[in-house]
Order: C-alpha cells, then structure tokens, then sequence
C-alpha cells in the first residue's frame, strides 16, 4: 500500500496488547527496509501511549527476545510517533496527502478516530486497511471482511463506496482448535461448557468436539459438552418465581474421601492412634484426590515442605526486670521465670528466708538475717530474686529476656511464629510497653530503688524507715548508691516514653 501504491494505510487495533505488538513488528520492519523510512508511522491513542511507558517499565517480564534487546530500549520506537493532537493535525491526516501508516483505535471501527479515518480513506484505490484483531459480528469490520472492494461502506451516517484494499492479519491472542483440544486430551475433563464466542461458531466447535472425543478418547472418559445461550431470567406464571433459562447443571460429589499414608495410616488402624494422629496430620489435596500425611512426612508424599520461622522482636525496656515480672504474671497465668544462673534462684531463697528471721527478731535478729543472705552471694531479696538477666517463659510460646549487658535499655522476645504465638506476643509487647510507662511501674521502680539503697543500713535492715535527712548525711548516714531527689527525677524523665 505505502511503498508501491503510495497510499494510506490504516491498522484498526484495540489500545492494550495487539497495538503494542504491531508497534514493535513495524518498527523492526521499517529499520530493516530503509526503503520505508521516509513514510511516517503513527498512532493516535493516548491510552496506548501510557501503556508502552508500563512496557517499558516491566521489559524484564517480556519474552527473551524481548529481553537481549534490552540495552536497546524496545519500546523507544524510532521509526514510529504519536499523532500530534488538535483539529489541524487530524484534518491533514484524513486529506490522505501523503503516504502514512496509521494504527487507531477502535479495532472494530465502531466510531472514534479508526471509524473516521476509514470513511475519509475509504474511496481511494491507493489507500488500504489492514484488520488484526477479533471481529465480532454486527460490526463494521468484520462486515468489511464480506463487503470487499464496490460495497458500501457506513462512515458517521454517510454511505460510502469501498475502493480501498482489505486485508485480514490474525493477531488475535486465543488459542486455535488445535492448542485448545491439545489441553482438553491431557486433562481429561469430565465437562467441557463453551461460553464465549457467535452461536454458529460455537455450534461448530461442539460439533467437532464431540465428533473428535468420540473418536480418539476411551468411552469411559468421553466428557460431557455444552454450548449454552446467555442465561435469561423468566417469571414462571404459575409459581411466580424466577427461572434461570439456558443454565447448564453440573453435578459434583459432596462427600470427600481422605487417602491416609506413611506412619498415619499405620497409627488410624488402632483406636489410640486415631485420637492423637488427628492433631499431627496435614490434609494436601492435589489433582482432586485428597491425602492425609504426617507432618513431619510432608516432604516424601508431597511437593511442599515443613518451614519453622522464628520471629526475634526487640522492644525497649529500660526498667527492672520486677516490674516486668510482676506486669507479665497480672495478664498471664502460665509464666515461668529463669533467672542467670542456679546460683541466684539459691541466694534467692537464702535471702528471702534471712529477711523473714530479720522481722520476727528485733533489731539483732536483723543483723543476722542481712548476715546469711550477703553468705548467700545476694543483697536481699529483691536483689538476688530479681537478677539483673532475667528469662521470662509466657505461657510456653513465647521467651522474653532481660539483660542489661547485651540488649541494654531494651527486652527481646523470641517465639515461632504460629496463629497462637503471635497472639500470645501481641499480648506480652502490651504489657512490656504498660510496664515500661505505667504510673505504677515507675512508683514500684522507684520504691524498689529506695529499699534497696536502705538496705545496707543497720536501721532499715530492723524495718525501720529511714528520715528524710538522712539522705543527705543525717544520723543514719546516706548509702553509696543513694541519690538526690533531682537525680530521682531525672532519672524518671529518661524512663518515660
């Protein structure tokens, strides 16, 4: 058309795939024929222009063709341009001056650009469309595949005669008969329903279908084939209810059989063994067939395997362990707590029953007790029960430690991650973070810090409460790790949040 008619050519495509497809087709053709080059390609739909930028964008997900042309930049057409937009460009477009390809939307010429296009190029003999897409019935173009060259042609309410040439180039993206009965022969369906498609040629295809099946496939696989109309609802006139006309019905199996293999089976034959082994079995459906495997025999009777991912969650933390401690068994029932070493769960105990002689006995008694717990490597209770590391297990699933010297101002929780665990350690991050800046963490903290600088005394050791002056040198003297009252409060304003 271009290069021996030098005529017009219009390609009607849809926006989306083909267009992209015909756009990198021509512009390989036209720098492989230099010949061409000076006939202008265009195409004129904003859409199609945004979708070559997505091409671009995903050129490593084309084909591998596509993919060594990379450092090329495909999509960067040379020989191709955008229809410059506005009347005057389109009006000198429809004139057919001068030679051009044109690729316009619609493909079925129903109106827009391509319908336009075609009525203005259609009466010239040099001039010439080329169809490429699927062309349903009752369009314009496909009436062009059957009217040919001295048919009237319908452009925006005008007849006009067809002197144009019409050509018919399949790019349509569906499978042929052959690809589709191909899939049909390995998968063997039991129902094969046509839906999409004109009611002749769908007709056809069923035919062929049941002419073929019968032919190449065993009876006893022979598939059952429908070719439904568009479904309809009618009102029965006698129940007054909605009837679905043109449904097909399918019949399909309710009850589902479980196949037992490896150790289960072995463990589903006595009658213990069918209790427990419900809680360690996988159910895998694969091809509609339905298995029960043993969890840790996953691998050998299906294409999956068993994954254990353990999550590690650091959340700041900057209190003792107590508080935690007594935050964690206010929520949670089952808490069990490990501390550094055997050693201090033994100083623990020796501790706490030095400060129970302490109380019952005076001031003397006192002393002694503070003797048996420093023998026990610990400074009391708090201290030795208390230690700086401590482990906390939260009801089996889920680990948090505090230790000052590896995660400093901080407490990791550690758990695998399962529904029930990650429950659970949404619950303890809650209460790490309520004991972190709860009012009445931060009081027991600071009680716990003025006990445990009194301790030393002779005077607080007896139960006795300390004075007000002698935190700053009164009679009973103030402890080494004592602080003022402003320290108290600075240190309280870098524990809150």
């Amino acid at each position: 058309v271009v290069s021996r008619n030098r005529g017009c050519c219009l390609v009607p495509v849809f926006a989306l795939g083909r267009a992209q497809e015909l756009l990198l087709i021509l512009d390989e053709f036209w720098q492989a024929n230099h010949h061409l080059q000076e006939v202008p390609v265009y195409y004129a739909n904003g859409l199609s222009a945004r979708a070559v930028r997505v091409y671009e964008t995903y050129v490593n997900m084309m084909n591998a063709r596509i993919r060594a042309r990379q450092l090329e930049e495909p999509f960067n057409f040379k020989h191709i341009k955008l229809l410059p937009s506005g009347h005057q460009a389109q009006a000198e477009l429809l004139k057919g001056s001068r030679p051009c390809v044109l690729l316009a939307t619609p493909g079925t010429l129903e109106g827009g650009l391509s319908g336009k296009v075609m009525g203005a190029w259609c009466e010239g003999r040099k001039n010439g469309v080329v169809l490429t897409g699927f062309l349903p019935e009752g369009t314009p173009a496909r009436e062009l595949t059957r009217s040919g060259r001295g048919k009237a042609f319908s452009a925006g309410g005008e007849r006009k005669e067809i002197n144009c040439s019409v050509a018919e180039v399949s790019f349509a993206a569906h499978v042929d008969f052959t690809q589709n009965f191909d899939f049909m022969g390995k998968v063997r369906p039991r129902n094969i329903v046509l839906v999409h498609g004109e009611r002749t040629t769908m007709g056809l295809l069923q035919s062929e279908l049941v002419r073929r099946t019968r032919a190449e496939w065993p009876q006893d696989q022979r598939p059952s084939i429908f070719s439904p109309p568009n479904v309809t609802l009618e009102v029965n006139p006698h129940t007054h209810l909605e009837v679905m006309r043109g449904a097909v019905t399918l019949p399909f199996a309710t009850a589902k059989r479980a196949k037992a293999v490896g150790k289960l089976a072995t463990q589903l034959a006595t009658s213990e063994g069918r209790q427990r082994a419900c809680g360690d079995a996988v159910l895998v459906r694969r091809d509609f067939g339905h298995t029960l495997v043993a969890t840790d025999e996953l691998p050998q009777y299906a294409p999956v395997s068993v994954v254990h991912l353990g999550q590690r969650l650091v959340v700041p933390y900057a209190l003792k362990p107590r508080a935690l401690g007594e935050t964690l068994s206010r929520v949670f029932q089952d808490l069990e707590v490990t501390h550094k070493s055997n050693a201090d769960a033994a100083a623990a105990a020796a501790a706490t029953e030095g400060d129970a002689g302490g109380g019952g006995g005076g001031g003397h008694g006192g002393d002694g007790g503070g003797s048996k717990a420093d023998e026990a490597g610990g400074a009391g209770p708090e201290a030795s029960e208390w230690a700086p590391l401590c482990r906390f297990k939260v009801c089996g699933l889920v680990s948090v430690v505090v230790d000052p010297e590896a995660f400093p101002g901080a407490a990791v929780l550690e758990w695998d991650a399962t529904p029930a665990s990650d429950l659970v350690a949404d619950a303890v991050v809650a209460a790490v973070m309520y004991a972190q800046a709860s009012p009445h963490a931060l009081q027991a903290n600071q009680a716990n810090r003025a006990s445990s600088s009194a301790r030393p005394g002779t005077a607080a050791a007896a139960g006795a409460a300390v004075p007000a002056q002698g935190r700053g040198g009164g009679p009973l003297g103030a402890p080494a790790d004592a602080m003022t009252d402003e320290e108290e409060e600075e240190e309280e304003d870098e524990v809150l949040p």
